[in-house]
Formats: C-alpha cells, structure tokens, sequence
C-alpha cells in the first residue's frame, strides 16, 4: 500500500475509533483491508472476512417465509435503519437494479420449457400483481396437453405484461388486525380476481392481490355465477 493510501487508511480507522465504531485489540489474527475508490474521488473502506468465513462454524436455522416476515411487521409502529453515518447505508431498500435489467433482457420463449420455467419463477409474485392468472391466461395456455405451439400477438403482449408489472413498485401496505377490511372481487371469462383492501377514500390501499384460473366446467357459469365464485 502506497504513502497516500496508509494515511486515508489511518484517518478512517482513527475516525471509527473516536466514534466507538471499533476499538483496539490484541489478536494473533486478522484481516486485511481493501480501499474502494468511489465515484467523487474518496475512498471506501472494507474489510476481506472470506478466510474468517471459512473458519466461522456455520449455524443452521431454517429461513422463516418472506410472506411470514411481513405479516409479523404488521404491529410495528416505527421502521428504521442503522448505521446511518456512510452513504452506502442511507439509500433505504429498493429494488435491486440489476435484478430489474435481467427482467428486461428475458429473452422470448421458445418453447413449451421455457413458457413453463417462466410461469413458476413469476408465481411467486402472484401477490403483488392484479389479476395476475388473466394477465398470464395466454402463456399459460400454451403449456397445456395436446395444445400446439403458436407464439402470437396475443402470447407476445401477456409476457410484455408480465415483464411490466415484475419491474413496477408493488404498492402494498401492512395489514392493520384492529381496523376493517375490504374485499373486492371480479370475474372475467376465464379467471376470477380479488383484492383485499383497508382505509377509505384517498387513504385506501392494498393489501393483497389473489387471482384464480377458473376450469372449463366454471367458464360455462353465468356472468353472475361467475361473479359469486370469485367471492366464494
């Protein structure tokens, strides 16, 4: 490490010691340190833990479901963050950007695999889209038996779709147990949708979206039967 680069490296870790961020110890081991350059000419501090991470006993614990995370968020008043000091801290949590590039650069599906792999990554955000089975209704059609292969206007316009709405901010909100609830339904001639809601008027929000892909024997129901379904 060059002169320039042991005196930003003396002034960072003094400015952590005298902010209690670290403190001094004696140790047979330790880890080097990396300076980051960035954009605006400083530079970044940051410690290589990969040899610590070999060594470091790992603990199993099963992954609680994402879903169950947010929902046990629901009592809490105040949300925040920490270690507010650095930069690289205080841009809160946002979609990830090169996860939404990768979104945009899904190359079209040439087969029934490929419509398939599609359709069971984009389930999982079934929630988060309205009416999410009729937006997919014509890919996933293309995945039935004795079906043949037709990639058409209408396929190309579904998987535009759903590539939209996986790149839009779900506007969704925490369930409050102590107020009322909403719930609105709606049927179209091939699947049924649901929404749940709370507040009114221009405080009302969404709490989560629910679709269902009716079968043959449902499509033959009346437009009111079909409506009554999709609250049942």
């Amino acid at each position: 490490m060059n002169p320039v680069k042991k005196e930003v490296l003396r002034e960072q870790i003094e400015e952590l010691l005298r902010q209690n961020v670290i403190e001094e110890c004696e140790s047979p081991y330790a880890a080097p340190v990396v300076l980051v350059p960035k954009p605006n000419g400083k530079v970044h501090l940051c410690v290589d833990y990969r040899k610590l991470n070999v060594v470091t006993e790992v603990d199993a614990y099963p992954l609680p479901r994402m879903n169950d995370l947010l929902n046990e968020a629901t009592p809490t008043s105040f949300m925040s963050t920490i270690d507010l000091q650095s930069g690289y801290h205080q841009d809160g949590i946002e979609a990830d950007q090169g996860k939404i590039s990768a979104i945009q650069k899904i190359p079209v599906s040439t087969n029934v695999k490929e419509v398939q792999s599609l359709l069971q990554t984009c389930y999982w955000f079934r929630r988060y889209v309205p009416n999410f089975v009729d937006k997919v209704r014509p890919l996933s059609s293309l995945t039935k038996k004795k079906v043949q292969w037709h990639w058409g206007p209408e396929q190309q316009e579904s998987f535009e779709t759903l590539k939209m709405c996986l790149m839009t901010y779900p506007i969704l909100k925490q369930a409050d147990g102590s107020k009322p609830f909403t719930i609105r339904t709606d049927a179209s001639n091939y699947a049924l949708g649901a929404v749940l809601l709370q507040g009114s008027g221009p405080y009302e929000h969404v709490i989560e979206y629910a679709s269902h892909l009716m079968i043959p024997a449902e499509r033959n129901y009346s437009a009111t039967e079909r409506e009554d379904l999709a609250v049942v």
